[in-house]
């Protein structure tokens, strides 16, 4: 499903060829396969980044690699622990929230190494928890779900605007 992507495929530092691409590595849909679980962990978290899913466990410190039928490509040790992530489209960088951080988000490359921790400043929502984060692609700024609000945050991490929905 990769033949025309190569987004990752050819990454420089071997974190995606950990797989070894045979059945046992698949999720396989009406069969006893699964995604690698270890009761202990959780999965936090999904994005895709138009070639692969990344799926965060923080409680690991990794983030499991998936192609486009949930094949297992690898894992990734990250050095923060990361509980939401998304990815920017426009830039080609992920966004990640910190596990038990609500203070800052972390801007990563395509290996998932830091290039910037972003304050997050928002008025009235105070330590408030960052439940999700998300990409919106026509504004090109990063949306996050705080104690039920949805705010849309310019990539400096100041706000742009706040939707409270119910």
């Amino acid at each position: 499903d990769n033949d025309n992507c190569n987004c990752h495929n050819n990454c420089s530092c071997g974190c995606f060829r950990n797989g070894n691409g045979n059945n046992n590595d698949c999720v396989a849909f009406g069969n006893a396969e699964r995604l690698p679980i270890n009761i202990c962990l959780c999965y936090k978290s999904i994005t895709f980044d138009g070639c692969n899913f990344y799926v965060t466990l923080p409680e690991a410190g990794k983030v499991v690699v998936l192609d486009r039928r949930f094949c297992v490509l690898g894992t990734i040790d990250v050095k923060e622990k990361y509980d939401s992530i998304t990815y920017d489209s426009v830039d080609n960088v992920f966004y990640a929230t910190l596990f038990r951080n609500n203070k800052y988000i972390v801007k990563l490359d395509k290996n998932f190494c830091k290039i910037a921790t972003i304050p997050v400043s928002i008025p009235d929502l105070g330590c408030q928890a960052i439940c999700s984060i998300s990409f919106n692609c026509q504004t090109n700024r990063i949306v996050l779900v705080i104690a039920g609000n949805i705010v849309e945050i310019n990539k400096d991490g100041t706000l742009a605007c706040k939707v409270t929905p119910f």
